[in-house]
C-alpha cells in the first residue's frame, strides 16, 4: 500500500536486491528489517514521506525483529471519577497567526495499521502533512514541538481517541476534528460533549476522498 499497488512495490523490491547485490529476500525477520532500512527507507521516504516511513519501519520491527522490545501498551483508559494522568505540555507565548498555506496540518489517529497507510497516501496526494498520533506522548510531542495542527482526522473506536480529543481542545481549541464512527450521531454528541466546536463525523467506511473533502470544509469553516 505504501507503493500504491503490488506493482509498484514489486519495482520496488527489485530494485532494492540488484542494489544490495541479492537474488531473495533476507530469510530472518531481523535481516529483514536491516535489509529495508538500508535498501528501501529513501523510495518508501519518496513515496509516503519521512514521518510515515519511520512508522511503517516501527510496525516491520516489531512484527519481524524478536530483538526489538514493543512500548507497554495504552492502559485503558480511567473511569471519570479517576483523575486521568496529565501530559506535560510546554508552554508558548502566543504568536501572531500564520499565514495560512495550501497544506493543512493533519493528525491522523486511526488504530487500523493497515488501512491508515492507504488513509495517510490520499492525504499527501491531497497535499496535507501528515503525522500519525497514537498516544497522548505523541500528540503532546506535537504540541510541544510547535507544529501545525489545522485538523484531527479520528477513528472513534481508537483505544485513546478520548485522551487524545481532550488534549486537543485544551491546547489546540481552533482545530477541526473530523470522526470515523459507526454511529454518526452518537459520536456527533460523545465529541461536542468533550468541546470540540468544528466538528464533522462521517460513518466509518467512508472513502478517503469524502473524508478529505470534511476535513477541508470543516477546517475552513
Amino acid at each position: 500500500m505504501a507503493y500504491g499497488g503490488v506493482d509498484g512495490a514489486r519495482a520496488a523490491v527489485a530494485q532494492a536486491l540488484a542494489l544490495a547485490g541479492r537474488e531473495e529476500l533476507p530469510t530472518s525477520g531481523s535481516e529483514l528489517v536491516a535489509f529495508v532500512r538500508a535498501h528501501l527507507l529513501e523510495s518508501l521516504t519518496e513515496q509516503v514521506g519521512p514521518r510515515l516511513t519511520m512508522a511503517l519501519l516501527d510496525d516491520l520491527a516489531g512484527q519481524l525483529d524478536p530483538t526489538t522490545v514493543p512500548p507497554p501498551p495504552d492502559s485503558q483508559a480511567p473511569p471519570s471519577s479517576v483523575p486521568r494522568p496529565v501530559a506535560r505540555i510546554a508552554m508558548h507565548p502566543v504568536s501572531a497567526p500564520r499565514v495560512r498555506g495550501l497544506r493543512l496540518g493533519v493528525l491522523l489517529v486511526d488504530a487500523d495499521r493497515v488501512g491508515r497507510t492507504t488513509l495517510a497516501r490520499a492525504l499527501l496526494r491531497a497535499e496535507s502533512n501528515v503525522t500519525l498520533v497514537d498516544t497522548v506522548a505523541d500528540l503532546v510531542a506535537v504540541i510541544n514541538a510547535d507544529e501545525v495542527v489545522d485538523a484531527l482526522l479520528l477513528d472513534i473506536a481508537h483505544p485513546a481517541a478520548q485522551a487524545i480529543v481532550e488534549v486537543l481542545v485544551k491546547s489546540r481549541p481552533e482545530a477541526a476534528v473530523v470522526a470515523r464512527g459507526g454511529d454518526v450521531a452518537r459520536t456527533r454528541a460523545f465529541l461536542t460533549q468533550l468541546g470540540v466546536a468544528k466538528l464533522d463525523v462521517r460513518s466509518r467506511d467512508a472513502p478517503a476522498e469524502e473524508l478529505i473533502d470534511a476535513l477541508k470544509r470543516t477546517t475552513a469553516g
